[in-house]
C-alpha cells in the first residue's frame, strides 16, 4: 500500500504584543504605508515608489495604516529594521529595543516609516506583532482576529488538564477549579510580561489585610482582562488566573499559560514583585484552588 503522506501541522501564530499605535484612516499630516507579503517576510513602506518596485513574489495588499509625518508631542518614530540572512523585517517603536536587536541580533538599521502612538486613543488602533514558529518569521497586523484565529488557544477542558499535568505533585488532592470562559488565549512570555510590567503592579506597597497577596493577584488578573478587553485587543481573555495553595504558608499567586506557537508551558506570576517563573515542588505546594 501506498505510505500516508505526512500531515503538515496548521500554521500558529504566538503573540508578542503591540508595537505601536496606528491612524486606521486618512489624516491631515499622515502618510500611508503600504503593505505586501511573499508569504513569509512581512514588507510595510511609506515610500509608494519603493512598494511599486517590489519582486512579482510579492502580493501587494494596498494601504494598511496611516503614520504621522512628523515628530510631535507624544509620538515616536516607527523603526524598520532587516535580517538578511532570515530575510525578515521587523518593526518597533523603542529607539532602545531598536539598538539591542541591531546588536545582537544581525539586525541592520532599514529607516523610519512614521510617527506613531505609545498609548491608545479614540483615534488609533493596535498595530499587533505576533511569531511564526513554523515559518521562522514574524508577522504584523492590526486585525486581532488574524493572531487569534491562529494562537495555540485552549478551551476550558484543554486547560483544566494542562494545569493538572504540568502542575502535578504542586495540588492539593482537595484541590478546586473554576473557569469562567469557554475558550483562553496564551501569550508569549514577552507578551505577558510587558501587561505585568504596564499594570505598575511592582510600584504599590504591601498593607496587611487592605493590600496583601490576593488583592495584589486580583489586581494583576484584572490588568490582564483590561489588556484583553481595552481597545479590542484580544477576542478572548488570556489564561491567566489567581490560585490559592502554600509557599509554605498560605498565599496567593497568579498562573498563565505561555505559548511559544509550538508548545504551553504553565507559570507563576508572583504578584506582589510581577516576576514570572517556572513552578519549583521547593517552594509551592498544596494548591487548593484555581480560577481561571
Amino acid at each position: 500500500m501506498p505510505r500516508r503522506a505526512a500531515k503538515t501541522p496548521p500554521e500558529t501564530l504566538a503573540y508578542e504584543g503591540v508595537v505601536c499605535y496606528v491612524s486606521p484612516g486618512r489624516r491631515a499630516n499622515h502618510t500611508p504605508i503600504y503593505h505586501a507579503s511573499d508569504g513569509r517576510d512581512h514588507f510595510y513602506t511609506d515610500d509608494k515608489a519603493e512598494y511599486d518596485r517590489l519582486p512579482d513574489s510579492y502580493e501587494k495588499k494596498g494601504i494598511s495604516f496611516y503614520v504621522a509625518r512628523r515628530k510631535t508631542d507624544g509620538n515616536v518614530p516607527l523603526y524598520r529594521l532587516y535580517c538578511k540572512r532570515a530575510d525578515d523585517h521587523f518593526y518597533l517603536a523603542s529607539a532602545d529595543a531598536r539598538g539591542a536587536r541591531v546588536k545582537r541580533r544581525r539586525y541592520k538599521a532599514d529607516g523610519i516609516l512614521g510617527y506613531v502612538m505609545t498609548t491608545e486613543d479614540a483615534r488609533h488602533v493596535a498595530f499587533m506583532r505576533a511569531w511564526n514558529p513554523q515559518k521562522r518569521q514574524h508577522f504584523y497586523t492590526t486585525n486581532v482576529g488574524e493572531i487569534d484565529n491562529r494562537n495555540q488557544k485552549l478551551t476550558g477542558g484543554q486547560l483544566r488538564r494542562l494545569l493538572k499535568r504540568q502542575l502535578r505533585g504542586h495540588l492539593s488532592k482537595a484541590r478546586r477549579y473554576h473557569f469562567a470562559d469557554y475558550a483562553y488565549f496564551c501569550p508569549t512570555r514577552d507578551a505577558a510580561q510587558a501587561i505585568i510590567d504596564k499594570s505598575g503592579i511592582d510600584g504599590l506597597r504591601y498593607q496587611d489585610e487592605d493590600l496583601d497577596c490576593d488583592d495584589f493577584a486580583h489586581l494583576l488578573k484584572s490588568a490582564f482582562i483590561k489588556d484583553a478587553c481595552h481597545g479590542d485587543i484580544r477576542s478572548m481573555p488570556y489564561a491567566f488566573g489567581v490560585i490559592w495553595g502554600e509557599a509554605p504558608m498560605t498565599h496567593a499567586w497568579n498562573v498563565i499559560v505561555i505559548s511559544n506557537g509550538r508548545r504551553h508551558s504553565v507559570w507563576l506570576v508572583e504578584p506582589q514583585r510581577g516576576t514570572l517563573y517556572r513552578p519549583t515542588r521547593q517552594t509551592h505546594g498544596n494548591i487548593r484552588l484555581v480560577i481561571m
